[in-house]
């Protein structure tokens, strides 16, 4: 099971990938597709609460976790790609490797953060808990565990309020022209004081990834 399962999971994930780029997901604006995902995995999470309110009994419970989990997987994908994509084609000259990151320690917290305090949340407002000593009352502890999942569902619609902040663009569309790829330090406050200049500008940025893709391009020799 612990092989089957998430087997099964990345097959689909690769089953996003494709249909990502088979049926235009890269032709609809980053925020179309982004309001459409959050959309969509804010609804295929609160399916969860039917089995935690005892709405589905028996077989019904694998058929709700499963496929919860699948098209999860799916909308997840679909999600993050579009980030991915816009990252890659804002990210400053030179600051590849420190914009990801960056990205990935702000997610990490954002995540550890999320989980703690819906943890709290769940506790204090809700009165779920998985302690078998509390509540003191002995009251069933997961009465509310639906709505806990509703709530936290409700609050993953909150970044759809911050789109109109992303550019509209479509995702095959370029967002900056080829001289605005400049390096992440151009025009800092410690260039301005020392008056030193970058050792690459955006002419030779550009000149530099034609010369990568030209060795890209070229066969590899045999030893």
């Amino acid at each position: 099971v612990n092989i089957v399962v998430p087997g099964i999971f990345s097959v689909f994930g690769f089953v996003a990938y494709w249909g990502y780029n088979k049926y235009g997901g890269k032709k609809m604006t980053y925020r179309k597709i982004l309001f459409v995902s959050s959309v969509a995995g804010v609804a295929i999470s609160s399916v969860n609460s039917l089995r935690y309110a005892r709405l589905t009994r028996g077989w019904m419970d694998y058929v709700v976790v499963v496929g919860e989990d699948v098209a999860d997987t799916i909308a997840t994908v679909v999600h993050y790609l579009p980030i991915f994509l816009l990252i890659s084609r804002v990210c400053p000259v030179n600051a590849e490797a420190t914009t990801f990151g960056v990205l990935a320690a702000m997610s990490n917290f954002a995540m550890q953060m999320a989980a703690q305090l819906s943890a709290l949340v769940g506790r204090e407002v809700f009165h779920v808990s998985a302690s078998p000593a509390w509540p003191e009352d002995h009251t069933d502890r997961f009465a509310n565990l639906w709505k806990w999942n509703l709530f936290n569902c409700a609050v993953n619609l909150v970044p759809i309020l911050f789109l109109f902040l992303l550019p509209k663009h479509r995702q095959d569309e370029a967002v900056l022209l080829p001289d605005d790829r400049l390096p992440a330090t151009k025009g800092s406050p410690y260039q301005r004081l020392t008056g030193r200049k970058d050792r690459v500008d955006g002419a030779s940025a550009q000149s530099a990834e034609k010369d990568s893709t030209k060795l890209i391009d070229q066969p590899m020799s045999t030893v």
